[in-house]
């Protein structure tokens, strides 16, 4: 299962009130957890599952241009990823969270911003969806079986651990 949900709203934190956060909290982390009540009683019954899921660069690093709101929903589920891999496990059950950097997709930035934030990426350009694909088939894979509670940042080099 893969929690790709992602609802982004800009702004200074003094600008987003409570109905804002609540909304993309909601959406962000609160909708991931509720798919992963769902799913994880599935996959304990047949003893086998892969959970991915996709947080953000921001909830490592703090938002830049998502808000405080998306940052904070982006680094509960790495909280969420690491407490679920330790809790699945014994039912053979992987827990993964990937973590892009800017990605070509209607959720990013205007051209002129996205203009200079390649001039910041070491390998010179914003990422692709299948650059953020790749990974989540080898998590899904048997190739990812022996990976639980990892984090794989996936964003050309911005941020380096």
């Amino acid at each position: 299962m893969i929690n790709n949900a992602g609802l982004m709203s800009p702004g200074p934190y003094s600008d987003i009130h409570a109905a804002e956060w609540h909304r993309v909290i909601s959406a962000n982390l609160t909708g991931a957890y509720l798919c992963c009540l769902a799913c994880a009683p599935h996959m304990q019954k047949q003893e086998s599952g892969r959970i991915i899921n996709i947080s953000s660069i921001s909830g490592q690093t703090g938002g830049v241009s998502g808000g405080v709101h998306y940052a904070s929903s982006k680094a509960g589920m790495l909280g969420m990823t690491k407490t679920l891999s330790r809790d699945l496990a014994a039912s053979n059950i992987t827990v993964n969270a990937i973590t892009p950097g800017v990605i070509d997709t209607s959720m990013t930035l205007s051209a002129e911003v996205r203009s200079q934030i390649e001039t910041l990426v070491p390998l010179g350009r914003i990422g692709e969806p299948e650059d953020i694909a790749y990974p989540a088939l080898f998590l899904a894979s048997r190739m990812g079986a022996y990976i639980t509670g990892a984090t794989i940042d996936v964003n050309g080099g911005i941020l380096k651990r």
